[in-house]
C-alpha cells in the first residue's frame, strides 16, 4: 500500500477503509472471519478483531484472536493468511457491505449529533 501523509483526505479515506473493512470482516456472527473462527462447533478463538492505529506517517494494523486454545496458536498465522486469500479469491458480499457501509454513516451522524449536543451543553453557564 503506498503511504499517505498524516492528516490529508487520501489519508483519512485509507484510515476509513481499514475501518469498514475490520468491520465487514469482523463485527458480527455472519461476518467472514468470526463465522470461520467463532461461531464453528470447536471454537478456534472468542472474537477477531482489527484494531488500527494511526502513527505519525503510516496506519498500524493488528490482528487480535481472543482466547485461542493453545493447541492452535502454532498454525493460526497460517490459517489466517489462508482465510484472508480465500475471502480475496471469492470477493466481497456487496450487499452486506452495502449493510456495513449504511450502519457506519448512522453511527458517524450519530456521535456527530451527540457531539454537538455535549458542546452546547458544555457552553451553557
Amino acid at each position: 500500500m503506498n503511504r499517505t501523509e498524516p492528516n490529508t483526505q487520501s489519508f483519512f479515506i485509507t484510515e476509513k477503509a481499514i475501518d469498514i473493512l475490520g468491520v465487514y470482516l469482523t463485527d458480527t456472527a455472519v461476518a467472514p472471519l468470526t463465522k470461520e473462527y467463532v461461531e464453528i462447533p470447536n471454537p478456534l478463538c472468542t472474537y477477531v478483531a482489527f484494531i488500527e492505529n494511526t502513527r505519525a506517517s503510516f496506519i498500524e494494523l493488528a490482528v487480535y484472536f481472543g482466547s485461542v486454545p493453545t493447541e492452535h496458536i502454532d498454525g493460526l498465522d497460517a490459517k489466517f493468511k489462508r482465510s484472508l486469500q480465500r475471502i480475496i479469491e471469492e470477493g466481497l458480499d456487496m450487499e452486506r457491505m452495502n449493510l456495513v457501509l449504511k450502519k457506519d454513516r448512522i453511527k458517524v451522524s450519530t456521535q456527530g449529533s451527540s457531539s454537538l449536543l455535549i458542546l452546547f451543553v458544555n457552553c451553557l453557564p
